[in-house]
């Protein structure tokens, strides 16, 4: 299973999309329609951000399955949620695809990281959420209490309290991170996104002991604990909170069925569920690129 990240803030190619570099990532893109999904965006941030998301999910699933990174195509559900196509499925070994009958992955951006996170038996959903100051590009941090306002039927009362229980905005500010995240990361592992109202999920943060500010999480829908979910927290770097949900194939919210298709069990058990939950690795633009194009690639780093 990954859990990666790439700094996105961190890259700056020379003439930005016009450079080399940037031309010969996103033809490691074999989509058409995915590139499209690339260079659409207007800011040069968010292209970045879609670029490093496509590369991440390619590369992710040649190493998971053993495949090169040029037989690797991505498909959407109606909801935009990416996996691995069937045909790319089919081309890995017998052995490998016993080992990770229903992997999957998915990916986030926000603020300074793009990350993923891939599970080989439970789906699984990932989100990031950045603070005020680097979600919004330099523009003025909001004001907490306003910014809360507008948030004020995404937590329950229990989650709010949870929030406020410390007096320090930019404290308060980062507990809402870790609900944010757990409530996106739960809707994108189910496949429903925005069709799921995020106040139905309440959740319970439990805080690791240790240096590091991480956590595990359990959720109730509709005042109904879900035994067969789990989250874990922690965060990047900057105040950048990333979750992951783990979670039963059953659940999964697919309108056209092509997505559930290619889950190969839809039944988990608890182990797992409960499977061992690595952090985040940190990684470059360069470990993106398969390691039989990585000539090619510094090559065009002297361009």
């Amino acid at each position: 299973m990954a859990r990666w990240a790439v700094d996105s803030s961190a890259w700056h190619p020379k003439k930005q999309d016009k450079s080399a570099e940037f031309q010969f990532l996103l033809a490691l893109i074999g989509e058409e329609s995915e590139r499209k999904g690339v260079t659409q965006y207007l800011r040069w941030e968010d292209r970045v951000r879609a670029l490093m998301s496509r590369l991440l999910s390619r590369r992710c699933s040649a190493l998971a399955l053993g495949l090169k990174q040029a037989d690797v195509t991505v498909a959407r559900t109606k909801g935009r949620k990416p996996y691995l196509s069937q045909r790319s499925r089919s081309l890995s070994s017998l052995d490998v695809a016993e080992a990770k009958p229903n992997f999957n992955f998915n990916v986030s951006h926000e603020g300074q990281y793009v990350v993923i996170a891939s599970e080989p038996f439970c789906v699984c959903g990932v989100d990031v959420a950045a603070p005020d100051q680097f979600r919004r590009s330099g523009a003025p941090e909001q004001d907490v209490e306003k910014f809360f306002g507008t948030m004020r039927d995404i937590l329950s009362k229990k989650e709010w309290a949870y929030v406020r229980r410390t007096p320090e905005p930019a404290a308060m500010a980062e507990r809402f991170r870790y609900f944010w995240s757990c409530k996106e990361a739960f809707t994108k592992a189910r496949g429903d996104g925005l069709a799921f109202g995020l106040g139905r999920a309440e959740f319970d943060i439990h805080l690791r002991p240790g240096p590091k500010l991480a956590f595990d999480a359990t959720v109730a829908v509709d005042g109904k604990r879900l035994d067969n979910w789990r989250f874990a927290g922690e965060e990047l770097d900057n105040g950048h909170i990333v979750t992951v949900a783990r979670g039963p194939p059953e659940d999964i919210i697919d309108a056209q069925g092509e997505f559930k298709a290619t889950i190969g069990h839809q039944r988990v058990d608890k182990a797992h569920l409960d499977a061992p939950k690595p952090e985040f690795v940190v990684l470059t633009v360069r470990d993106l690129v398969p390691p039989d194009r990585l000539t090619d690639y510094l090559a065009t780093l002297k361009k």
